[in-house]
């Protein structure tokens, strides 16, 4: 199934402001970026070759395999828990999408000479020999050309964006007070002269940030996107797909797990699933969630004590667990789980893989 996008929901289904810099925009018009380039090569991230469309952007066809090492590459293991892939494709290779068409409609390009002397300058600061580099490039399959390819577009996309977006973008000494009077600097006995610079460069960080992402707002309004979940739903594995419609409370997914108190391997389980939740409700205002312990009547996810589980919920409970087992699950009434996950009982990250690739499957279907 194919979700195409013609304008931006009027939900809010982007990542937090912080995310969508560091991921989105500041990797695009840092030319320190060209490590990631290199780095996908390096460490073989092309050697499966992956060419089912993942989405595209105006015609344009983004492959599943630069999707994976994309995300491979910029996003670190850690931080995978905050950022999916799913995310990582709508909020930076697709923003990268539409400023580089862009660009290249406007006539802006990177000369060869650019992209020789970007690699050349990665070169001296890794300490690799074009030698070691072409070695690492053939053993994952590759060609110079698809990392030359790449180097390109990035070096494109800056050059579009320091000659339309920035230069306008200034900072005035009145924001930096009140930022400097904001953040309580002056009781950390540093002066406004002191913190000046460093509060400047910061500010104008922010503002350059949000003028290249409304840029990419006002592209994306009127690009034509279609995002296929298929490859999404490839990570759905023990969930049974209950039904096609979706169950939403005052317009937010609701998301159910049933436990008790005397289900030792739920607890953790059930404490993931809460942080997964409260991740994604940063990032997504369209979901909400109940964690309901049967035997103590109480929602784990609300700080004030239950004293019973209610009725509607008991039901929903009783239709999917009909022999009354937990762990149960009910993600958008549409999909459903009873049991830990085969075969890897016990195996939290594999758990939270499996909630994620449902959550953002839900997420597309429903926007």
């Amino acid at each position: 199934m194919a979700r195409k996008k013609k304008r931006p929901s009027s939900r809010k289904r982007s990542l937090p402001r912080w995310q969508i810099i560091l991921v989105a925009v500041l990797g695009i018009i840092i030319i320190g970026a060209l490590a990631i380039v290199v780095a996908a090569f390096i460490h073989g991230m092309f050697k499966v070759p992956r060419t089912e469309t993942v989405a595209t952007v105006n015609g344009e066809p983004v492959s599943a395999r630069e999707l994976d090492y994309s995300y491979g590459a910029a996003v670190p293991q850690p931080y995978r828990q905050f950022v999916s892939k799913w995310q990582f494709l709508n909020e930076s290779i697709i923003p990268q999408k539409l400023l580089l068409q862009e660009a290249v409609r406007q006539g802006y390009s990177a000369s060869d000479g650019e992209v020789r002397v970007a690699i050349d300058a990665f070169l001296r600061e890794s300490g690799m020999t074009p030698g070691q580099l072409d070695e690492a490039m053939k053993e994952s399959g590759m060609e110079q050309r698809d990392m030359e390819a790449t180097v390109h577009a990035r070096l494109t996309i800056s050059r579009f964006v320091n000659a339309t977006i920035l230069p306008s973008i200034k900072v005035s000494r009145d924001e930096v007070e009140d930022a400097y009077d904001g953040n309580d600097l002056g009781a950390r006995n540093l002066s406004l002269e002191q913190a000046y610079p460093l509060i400047e460069q910061q500010q104008l960080a922010m503002k350059q940030g949000d003028a290249i992402l409304a840029h990419i707002n006002s592209l994306r309004a009127h690009a034509n996107i279609t995002i296929f979940i298929e490859q999404a739903k490839e990570g759905i594995t023990s969930f049974r797909k209950a039904g096609d419609s979706i169950c939403a409370y005052n317009g937010s997914i609701m998301l159910r797990m049933y436990t008790s108190s005397a289900c030792g391997e739920c607890k953790q389980v059930a404490l993931r699933l809460a942080m997964l939740l409260g991740r994604y409700q940063q990032q997504n205002a369209s979901l909400i969630g109940a964690i309901w312990e049967l035997d103590t009547g109480d929602n784990l996810l609300t700080k004030s004590r239950e004293r019973g589980v209610p009725p509607s919920e008991l039901e929903i409970f009783r239709k999917i667990s009909p022999e009354n087992r937990v762990p149960a699950y009910s993600f958008g009434c549409t999909y459903t789980r009873v049991g830990s996950l085969p075969g890897a009982e016990g195996n939290l990250n594999a758990e939270e893989r499996e909630f994620t690739a449902v959550l953002d499957t839900l997420l597309y279907d429903y926007g």
